[in-house]
């Protein structure tokens, strides 16, 4: 295999653009030490700051260069990336306002019940829990920062799952991307139903849908790239609205579309 435009699965991508840089076609990327922070639900949000303040009391934050989160550990990420720009960073890589800024917050966060609440505005008309956790991230965490507002290095990218395309989706500053369905440059999308979309959960917050094409979604230049859609790729006559999970719903939502 070694045309791009006709591999069709995740490995003949890989095997086709070895050489490139570009993650959404499975190519290959610069080399750089980076964190990936695990799912688990509030759990895991509290897991992933203790290991940050270890890695900060270490000076090993200077050394990041790429973030990576799913689910639970989505929210931390999300906490971390609007405060990045705010650290202060000692002679020894420490950021010393590191738990004013990012610990404290979310630890504050863990003692807020999200759940309940969105599931019981989930059943009222026209209303979705989704909407519900993301009014609670951007209200305590998150305060109106949108993905073109977080920094660009470190890289910050929070996965989740495409259920149109059965597909992995990821969202960062440079683009919202799969590999099914293209890319959307500079998405001009809120950083909480990002964080919403990656952290939701079954059964009653199972999924989170962003409309392209109104309210705060917009898409700059060009909408989802043709040139690096797959010919099969659901969705691909708008790409206006998007159903989003939580990644962990990859492995099953992948199978009838491999």
């Amino acid at each position: 295999m070694t045309d791009p435009a006709s591999a069709r699965d995740i490995h003949s991508l890989f095997s086709a653009n070895a050489g490139e840089g570009d993650l959404v076609q499975a190519r290959k990327v610069e080399d750089a030490i980076g964190l990936c922070l695990s799912g688990g639900g509030y759990r895991a949000m509290i897991y992933h700051v203790g290991a940050l303040i270890r890695l900060n009391e270490q000076g090993l934050f200077p050394q990041l260069k790429e973030f990576a989160s799913v689910s639970g550990g989505s929210i931390t990420a999300g906490m971390l990336a609007v405060a990045w720009p705010r650290l202060q960073f000692d002679e020894g890589g420490t950021a010393v306002n590191f738990n004013a800024e990012v610990a404290e917050p979310l630890l504050r966060f863990s003692r807020v019940g999200v759940d309940l609440k969105a599931i019981a505005f989930g059943l009222l008309p026209g209303c979705s829990a989704a909407d519900s956790v993301a009014a609670s991230y951007d209200r305590h965490l998150f305060k109106g920062t949108g993905l073109q507002d977080i920094s660009d290095a470190p890289r910050f990218t929070f996965m989740a799952t495409n259920l149109q395309a059965g597909s992995g989706w990821r969202f960062a500053k440079a683009y919202a991307a799969d590999f099914r369905v293209g890319r959307i440059d500079e998405p001009q999308i809120p950083l909480s139903p990002v964080v919403a979309a990656s952290s939701a959960f079954p059964p009653f917050h199972r999924r989170c849908a962003l409309n392209l094409r109104r309210g705060p979604y917009s898409r700059r230049q060009a909408p989802i790239s043709t040139a690096r859609r797959l010919p099969s790729a659901p969705c691909s006559q708008t790409g206006a609205s998007m159903t989003i999970s939580a990644s962990s719903a990859y492995g099953n939502a992948a199978a009838p579309f491999s």
